[in-house]
């Protein structure tokens, strides 16, 4: 009998959850079928999202976190040692289940590619004939990559990019490149108007209401208006003030990807525009010492009285530091934060199983603060599905206006093009990426490495950078004329 791709995979997991206690089989099976549901609107049917019924991303079978939070120096171990009692509790042996180790991660992210591929319908077309094999490639454990040769003899490698808004590494590199543009733009700005920090703010909801701004709801569209003057009342401006900013809004929290848990990363440069007489003024607005956060927690409790009709709920939190724009550790803090805060989550997703099995396409993940769960690849992929539906990157002020202000801020855009090629040789690509033991430090580390061969020999290519020369452009300070003198107010 033929079966489908997707009959096949039922299949497999039905097979795979066939050894379970009958007291828990009825429950795991019928919560994978209801997680396979079709698309809903949601939002009070505002917006469509590729967004299943919030029962999708309940796992299948949870799992309970172990009573005592073990000493992982002492006892690294202990935590898979837990979990796999609880998995040998619920009819699954040891060996059923691997680790994200080098050896074993591209079985996971095998699966995880191929059932994306299927649910973002990436195929090939008259138009992109080699689409789907692209996709495939792309961050595979064995790919293809170009030795390019410039004009100049020097070399570089290039690595193959699908440029697919659905695979999780061109997500993410996306995601770079506009916190590089970001901070290529605060280190202008800062050296030529003498700016002496950047500020990072993180606004954490309270559990009650921390999943209640989805993307496109009026909810959200009010919370970050209100949180724009919020930002702005902080640092002594009015409500219109043309302020150096951006927010970012977090879908989910670091180690808890199937738990909506909405909240705000933002940077700050005290730096803003304000319009008097119909003409831009621009001035300094730091506070003089540090952010009065007792004040902020108080404005900000004040919006979400207003935002929120929750009765009773927790504090939010609210957390601000900066970052020295003067030192020699500027630039790679800057590099880190804003990494942080634009980031995409691809990673995050490719990471995120402590455990996978590649017969039931079964993975555990955290799923809650103490707990753990069972989940299909399938829900997963519909997960990175939806957090990058709910992303929501602004940009405000200064930085909204870059290009407008940009003679007068004191800057000018430079272009950095790419030099004249002389010829392009196809390489083989090997990348080793994964958890992986450090016995010196006795602890897990992760490992993400790029190696290059010849295609026919096979040899190793050694001693050459990878990426290719030039970039986009960038931001400096302007070498003709003085900038615009600002003033303080």
């Amino acid at each position: 009998m033929y079966l489908s791709t997707t009959e096949r995979r039922h299949v497999a997991i039905a097979n795979g959850l066939a050894d379970i206690h009958e007291d828990f089989c009825g429950e795991v099976l019928f919560s994978y079928w209801n997680s396979l549901k079709p698309l809903s609107p949601n939002n009070a049917g505002q917006i469509l999202h590729s967004c299943r019924d919030p029962s999708a991303f309940l796992p299948v079978q949870h799992i309970r976190g172990c009573p005592v939070e073990p000493d992982l120096r002492e006892r690294p171990w202990a935590l898979r040692n837990w979990l796999y009692a609880m998995l040998r509790e619920q009819g699954f042996r040891d060996r059923d289940f691997t680790s994200l180790s080098p050896q074993n991660i591209s079985r996971w992210l095998d699966c995880f590619r191929s059932i994306n591929r299927e649910v973002e319908n990436i195929e090939n077309s008259e138009y992109k004939p080699f689409r789907k094999k692209n996709y495939e490639f792309c961050g595979a454990k064995w790919s293809t990559g170009k030795l390019i040769t410039y004009a100049d003899k020097t070399q570089r490698i290039a690595g193959l990019s699908c440029s697919e808004s659905s695979c999780t590494k061109c997500c993410d590199a996306d995601k770079r490149r506009t916190a590089t543009r970001w901070v290529n733009k605060i280190l202008s700005l800062s050296k030529v108007q003498n700016i002496g920090r950047f500020w990072t703010l993180v606004v954490t909801l309270p559990r009650e209401v921390e999943n209640m701004i989805p993307k496109g709801s009026n909810t959200r569209k009010k919370f970050m208006n209100e949180l724009g003057k919020w930002v702005r009342k902080l640092f002594g401006l009015r409500a219109k003030d043309g302020l150096f900013f951006y927010a970012n809004i977090h879908p989910v929290g670091d180690s808890d990807l199937m738990r909506d848990r909405f909240h705000v990363h933002m940077g700050v440069l005290p730096f803003a525009g304000r319009r008097l007489k119909g003409e831009t003024h621009f001035f300094h607005c730091d506070v003089e010492d540090l952010i009065d956060t007792s004040k902020a927690l108080i404005w900000l409790e004040a919006i979400l009285k207003m935002v929120f009709p929750v009765t009773q709920r927790g504090k939010v939190q609210f957390k601000a530091g900066y970052i020295p724009l003067n030192n020699k550790s500027t630039i790679p803090r800057l590099n880190h934060r804003l990494s942080y805060d634009l980031r995409g989550f691809g990673k995050d997703v490719e990471l995120a199983p402590l455990f996978f099995n590649q017969s039931s396409q079964l993975a555990v993940l955290r799923a809650g603060k103490n707990g753990y769960g069972l989940y299909t690849v399938e829900q997963i992929v519909h997960r990175w599905s939806w957090i990058r539906s709910q992303r929501d990157l602004r940009s405000y002020g200064l930085l909204k206006a870059w290009n407008k202000y940009a003679e007068r801020l004191g800057v000018e855009y430079v272009e950095d093009p790419e030099p004249e090629i002389e010829k392009e040789e196809l390489v083989v690509v090997k990348r080793t990426y994964g958890r992986q033991w450090n016995p010196k430090t006795k602890q897990v580390k992760w490992v993400n490495e790029k190696r290059a061969y010849w295609k026919k020999s096979g040899k190793e290519i050694e001693g050459i950078e990878w990426g290719r020369k030039g970039s986009e452009g960038f931001w400096r300070p302007l070498v003709v004329g003085p900038p615009e003198e600002s003033h303080e107010t």
